[in-house]
């Protein structure tokens, strides 16, 4: 799911922002590409990336081996598990007082 406004990087501007990174930036973004990667040559993986802009609200979502049903269900999945997090790293709420 490209949009109309979708823009690729050419080689010299990938390179300058990789080498901008810090190591453990850079740790990250091998791993987010190799996952990103190899989910293209398994079809049972199936990958929804949602980017973001808070300067201008705009958000994308794009998928990977994903039909709109099933992206649905998988950020539906997400949003449960990070309820979940929230909920089990907030403390009780006696200790609010």
């Amino acid at each position: 799911m490209l949009t109309d406004n979708a823009k690729e990087l050419s080689l010299e501007e990938m390179d300058a922002l990789v080498t901008g990174m810090s190591p453990k930036e850079r740790n990250h973004f091998k791993h987010m590409v190799s996952v990103l990667a190899t989910s293209f040559g398994d079809k049972d993986a199936q990958i929804i990336v949602v980017h973001g802009n808070n300067k201008t609200s705009v958000m994308e979502i794009m998928a990977i081996n994903a039909n709109d049903e099933s992206a649905l269900e998988l950020l539906d999945s997400a949003a449960e598990y990070m309820e979940f997090v929230s909920e089990r790293d907030t403390p009780p709420r006696e200790q609010f007082n």
